[in-house]
């Protein structure tokens, strides 16, 4: 829904669909596959340990 109610109205009765594709700006905005969960437990603590300092 958009703050234009007149257009979320037309559109709606129009069948418009609005998309918004995410195209992204370099190459490496793309990530390919997951972060292991130890990896991504041993990052927060670090980040623990460095704040709580």
């Amino acid at each position: 829904m958009s703050i234009d109610n007149l257009f979320d109205s037309w559109a709606e009765e129009t069948g418009v669909k609005r998309t918004a594709p995410v195209v992204p700006d370099h190459p490496c905005q793309i990530f390919e596959g997951e972060t292991p969960r130890d990896e991504l437990d041993a990052a927060r603590d670090t980040i623990r340990t460095i704040l709580s300092d």
